[in-house]
């Protein structure tokens, strides 16, 4: 059975990210460590967090990080299931590699960004179409 507690914020290391999780998925993997037989299944000790996939905002970007900034919207994949932190918490450390896309500021997703690029017609009408300015857009 899954307890909450506190845990101390996992260190920002310099490629990283620090994410204000706004969602996190509860996938059936998820369920699963949360029992005992998972736990021993994944050689899991001691108390670790649950979700992996999540979208947030990052507060805070490692030295080395580039193209992310400070209130970028993004989703992110959390892949240390040992971690005692995880996408169910308030905040969550990544890898920024394990960010791979960052969320426009608009709740509403234009069909035009997101068509097959595989056509020539596709991939002109797209090339243009993302915003300019945002370190994610």
């Amino acid at each position: 059975m899954p307890v909450l507690t506190d845990v101390e914020p996992a260190p920002l290391g310099p490629a990283d990210l620090r994410i204000r999780v706004g969602a996190a998925a509860v996938n059936p993997i998820d369920v699963f460590l949360a029992t005992e037989r998972g736990r021993a299944v994944f050689g899991l000790r001691g108390g670790t967090g649950l979700g992996s996939d999540l979208t947030g905002t990052v507060i805070e970007a490692g030295a080395q990080v580039d193209g992310f900034a400070v209130g970028d919207r993004v989703a992110a994949l959390d892949r240390d299931p040992a971690a005692p932190s995880r996408a169910h918490a308030e905040s969550i450390v990544v890898a920024a590699a394990d960010a791979p896309a960052c969320l426009p500021v608009s709740t509403r997703w234009p069909r035009h960004r997101y068509r097959s690029t595989h056509s020539p017609r596709a991939r002109a009408s797209t090339s243009s179409a993302r915003p300019r300015g945002g370190a994610c857009w």
